[in-house]
């Protein structure tokens, strides 16, 4: 079963990509793992902005080219990488934040995960879905804008399951 790939909306990134850095607290030694990584927007710009390193984990390789192809123009692709790989086999252990646009049985699939290889105080930030059962430690909604009216409105961030599940 595919995820279709829907580009995260400047207004949810900040106007240029993100303001989750704001409420997320990117520093340096962040490193920002994002499942379903498309172009590589949210990386390449918590690594332009914030100089995070990042991972974009992404199955289509049209998109990988095109974000590493971004990130070369960026001048920031010592600081990121971006993987061909299914997001529910990659070793996110490094991650201190991840981030995902991805469907609600995918942020469930991903729940296992997220418990044993995340490290407390990690930071999941699930855009429009959140994931079951898990209650957000923040949460910003996005007004819709008229040149983006059918775009998504809503972010949630988290603290990974074992800093509020175990």
């Amino acid at each position: 079963m595919g995820i279709p790939q829907t580009p995260t909306i400047k207004v949810g990134l900040g106007g240029s990509p993100f303001t989750l850095g704001k409420w997320i607290n990117h520093r340096r030694d962040s490193r920002v793992y994002d499942l379903g990584s498309g172009d590589g927007r949210i990386v390449i710009r918590a690594a332009k902005k914030y100089g995070a390193r990042g991972i974009g984990i992404e199955m289509d390789r049209t998109l990988i080219d095109k974000a590493r192809k971004s990130a070369q123009a960026e001048g920031i692709s010592h600081l990121v990488e971006f993987r061909v790989e299914d997001a529910l086999k990659t070793d996110i252990s490094p991650a201190t934040v991840v981030t995902l646009y991805m469907l609600p049985w995918f942020n469930e699939a991903m729940k296992p995960n997220f418990q044993k290889y995340l490290k407390p105080g990690s930071r999941i930030v699930a855009h429009d879905f959140g994931i079951e059962g898990w209650t957000p430690v923040k949460r910003k909604n996005y007004p819709r804008s008229n040149t983006e009216a059918a775009a998504t409105s809503t972010n949630t961030s988290s603290t990974c399951g074992k800093s509020i599940r175990i």
